[in-house]
């Protein structure tokens, strides 16, 4: 295997919000991968893309 990707569970933390601390879930995305076949900048772009789309999944529909 290349990469492999382990989401953590979902928990309450206490997280920042707009200068006010406020209770959130939070889950811990993390990414292991093969430096000899995946480039870091690339690894980088797909966590951030995948966090977007746990974030607001409306956002795969929109993509065409």
């Amino acid at each position: 295997e290349l990469s492999i990707v382990g989401f953590h569970t979902i928990k309450d933390r206490a997280w920042v919000v707009d200068g006010e601390i406020k209770i959130r879930k939070i889950m811990y995305v993390s990414i292991s991968f093969d430096h000899k076949y995946i480039d870091g900048a690339e690894a980088a772009r797909f966590m951030s893309r995948l966090v977007n789309y746990l974030e607001k999944p409306s956002l795969i529909m929109a993509k065409g």
